[in-house]
This record gives structure tokens, sequence and C-alpha cells, in this order.
């Protein structure tokens, strides 16, 4: 509680951005044909593919979301970072605005409740580790700056880095959580909305 007390204004933003993101891929799908519904939903509605081996979809979700909150946070050391960081957050928002406006192109009604049965609990760990370590590498990249800029700013670079890591690791437990609840409760899910449809 005390974190989100401490970084409420950075929660605030990268909610705003995650929201704007997610309008933004829900009226891009406004304009779509017919012919382009059914090909985006084979790509962006891919939550519903049911794959063979769970082990290497768990390695291969865990990699994937790790490697974009390692490069958030590497995005952290530079000065030009924190609008690329907010990029990252919106095209976080797109993508999911943008899959649940799929699901409910694809399924209509029913895609209500494929949102609710695969999407948010598939996306739920997934945007927490986005917008911890975004908070994280905003900061980094803001002290960075105010470090060029002020001479009087006391700051060591291990304690920024200290920081950063910690959030870091905690982003990557987040992804691990995703991960996992992806293989195991998000093939369940699946599987149960298939079946309804």
């Amino acid at each position: 509680m005390r974190y989100i007390h401490k970084n409420r204004d950075m929660i605030d933003s990268c909610f705003i951005l995650l929201i704007i993101g997610a309008a933004t891929g829900i009226v891009c799908t406004l304009n779509l044909n017919i012919q382009q519904i059914e090909q985006y939903s084979s790509v962006f509605v891919s939550t519903l593919v049911i794959p063979d081996d769970v082990v290497q979809y768990f390695i291969q979700q865990t990699l994937i979301n790790g490697f974009l909150c390692s490069v958030i946070a590497f995005l952290g050391f530079s000065v030009l970072g924190i609008p690329l960081i907010q990029l990252a957050v919106f095209i976080k928002g797109f993508q999911t605005g943008f899959q649940a406006s799929m699901f409910l192109l694809t399924y209509k009604t029913q895609g209500i409740l494929g949102i609710l049965m695969t999407l948010v609990p598939q996306i739920l760990f997934d945007l927490a580790a986005v917008i911890v370590i975004s908070i994280a590498s905003i900061k980094l990249s803001g002290r960075l700056i105010s470090m060029i800029h002020e001479s009087n700013v006391q700051y060591t670079f291990m304690n920024l880095l200290s920081h950063l890591m910690s959030d870091l690791l905690i982003s990557l437990s987040f992804v691990l959580i995703s991960s996992f609840i992806k293989s195991t409760l998000g093939l369940i899910l699946v599987r149960w909305f298939t079946q309804i449809v």
C-alpha cells in the first residue's frame, strides 16, 4: 500500500496511457471489414489457441514478457527513456484494447464472456509487471536528467541501480505468475470458453 501511495501520480499516468491505448485499439477495429476481422482475429485472438506443450508455452510467455520488462528497465538508463517507456505502456494498452475488440467482433455478445474468461486473467499480471517496471524506469530516467542539470542532486548510481533492480525482480515475478496462470488456469478457461461458444 505504501508503494501505491508513494507512486500514485505515476500509477495514474500509466493507467491513463493504458486506457488511451486501449481506446485507440478499439477505435482502430471500428473501420475493419469482414475479411480484415477474420485475418486479424486469427492473429490477435490467439489467446484461444491451446498449445500442445504447456511447458514450452510457459517458457515462451515468460521470455517474451520478461524481455519486454528488461527493455523497459534498460530504457530507464537513457535520458530519452521517459517518452519511450510511455510509448511501451501505450502500446501494451493498444494491444489489450485491440484484442478485446477483436473478441467482440469475432464472438459478438459472447465475446464479453471471452474477454472476462480468457483475456482478463491472462493480462492482469502482465499489466502489473509493465506498470511496476515503467514507474521504476521513469524514476531512474528522471533522476538521471536531474543529475545532469543540477549539480547539488545527491544520487549515487548504485542506489539508483538497486532500486531499479528490485523493481525489475518484482516485475519478473509478476511475469512468472502471469505465465503460470496462462499455462494452467488460462488454458482451462480457454477450453471452457471454446465449449460454450
